[in-house]
């Protein structure tokens, strides 16, 4: 979630929260970070976690940057906040609205497995409907059991970084 997210839609991030979901930061307002100073990355990143930590009362310990795009200069705040970079292995494309339904629907179970990371999003076009069919697929189909993304990168064998807040 973005900072401004949390803080313009609050009762929405918590239902996600209160839903069982890991929270995650996107930074604070979704920019190009590599356009931005090292300063300003870290801003982006800090003030995400302390929005995160305020409003739904949870530490994020995941990262994932505006349009996936990122270095060690992207990746040293996330750390330094506790949080490790997640990427996806497939985008949606449901942010896209030359992609119908069926398009995204094509792409998200196209090439899935066991340890496929899947980009959705919030404000995405069908996102629901898709959503509800391929998790249906994923289950019913495939036989893929969906897990959080840390219970993932465990049995991937990632550490996560210390985190630097006490829980």
């Amino acid at each position: 979630m973005t900072g401004e997210f949390v803080l313009n839609f609050p009762e929405s991030a918590k239902k996600i929260r209160d839903a069982g979901h890991e929270i995650g930061c996107h930074s604070l307002s979704h920019p190009h970070l590599l356009e931005k100073s090292l300063d300003s990355r870290f801003l982006q990143v800090r003030r995400n976690v302390e929005i995160v930590r305020d409003v739904l009362g949870v530490t994020p310990r995941l990262f994932r940057p505006p349009f996936g795009e990122f270095n060690v200069t992207v990746s040293a705040p996330a750390r330094a906040e506790g949080m490790e970079v997640c990427m996806w292995s497939i985008d949606s494309h449901d942010w896209d609205p030359e992609y119908d339904a069926n398009r995204v629907l094509k792409r998200v179970t196209k090439n899935v497995g066991p340890g496929t990371i899947i980009l959705f999003h919030l404000d995405g076009y069908h996102t629901r409907q898709i959503l509800r069919d391929a998790v249906a697929y994923y289950r019913d189909t495939l036989g893929l059991e969906l897990v959080p993304i840390t219970e993932l990168m465990a049995m991937g064998g990632i550490q996560l970084p210390d985190c630097p807040y006490e829980e």
